[in-house]
């Protein structure tokens, strides 16, 4: 019925102009079609197109999240690459070889880019897809009812008290599902071993710095984060190297981080896992923040 005027989710992908095309062609793949569980309604209202939008979002900006679709839109048409299209191409692909009937209700409206998402981080660890199908089968049959996160919620508790698309809901879900899967394909998580932060810093910031100038640096960052709430996730012992990192990008660039770190920390109260992409994150945002 073309007279039936367009619902938000309609309106909000007009939005998203400048990749129209890559999402139109996402939308014919087979993972939509045999892989998943929206219903007909939902793939007439314009659900399916904001799965796509969430989950390139989530997987490339989670840092930047919005929670409704029509920022997202907006972010991506000006922010995002065709690479980011390319690659969810390519992951719903594989998706789509490996996902079978009894698995395919993960993949529903609500969840969809949340265990996308998860995929993305699986295919960086160089392992076989069939890995990943095992993982969504022990998580249905058995995590998703009897494990529990650091907060002794199970998976499914932990929008209870929020929104679903609220950033600290997606950050403790992707954490909580990054956890188990690499517990069950009994990889350590590298990202919560002892990291040197000089190291870190001599990579990402300066190679020509001193563990001198590092301790400088974490001397600042005391005092920077007298201003801030020190019950925050982001003062997590895990998360320290990251913000001496920015310290010292500051130092480097001649940037003054009072405003922003206060600014940074009433906005976020999570932090990316892996500390690479958490401190690419934290720059980006700071960047952005003194434009």
């Amino acid at each position: 019925n073309n007279h039936v005027p367009m619902n938000t989710n309609q309106k909000a992908f007009t939005y998203l102009y400048n990749f129209a095309g890559y999402i139109r062609r996402i939308l014919e793949s087979r993972f939509f079609l045999d892989c998943s569980n929206y219903t007909e309604t939902e793939k007439t209202k314009g659900l399916v197109e904001r799965v796509v939008v969430e989950t390139v979002m989530c997987t490339n900006y989670l840092n930047d999240w919005k929670k409704q679709t029509k920022a997202i839109c907006k972010y991506l048409n000006q922010k995002a690459a065709d690479s980011d299209f390319e690659k969810l191409a390519e992951n719903l692909c594989r998706l789509e070889k490996i996902i079978t009937d009894d698995m395919k209700d993960i993949f529903n409206s609500k969840d969809s880019f949340i265990f996308l998402t998860l995929f993305d981080k699986f295919t960086k660890l160089d392992m076989e897809d069939s890995e990943f199908a095992g993982f969504l089968t022990e998580f249905k049959n058995h995590f998703r009812s009897t494990k529990m996160n650091g907060n002794g919620l199970l998976f499914d508790e932990i929008d209870k008290d929020k929104g679903t698309k609220d950033k600290a809901v997606i950050i403790s879900k992707l954490d909580m599902l990054e956890k188990l899967m690499l517990e069950y394909l009994h990889i350590e998580n590298s990202d919560e071993e002892e990291i040197d932060t000089l190291d870190f810093v001599k990579k990402n910031v300066n190679p020509e710095l001193t563990r001198e100038d590092v301790e400088l640096y974490e001397e600042v960052l005391d005092d920077l984060t007298l201003n801030v709430d020190n019950s925050s996730k982001l003062m997590d012992k895990q998360n320290r190297t990251s913000l001496v990192a920015i310290v010292a990008y500051s130092f480097k660039n001649d940037i003054d981080l009072d405003e922003w770190i206060v600014d940074y920390f009433k906005r976020n109260d999570r932090y990316i896992r892996n500390i690479n992409e958490n401190f690419i994150h934290m720059k980006r945002d700071l960047d952005e923040y003194v434009i």
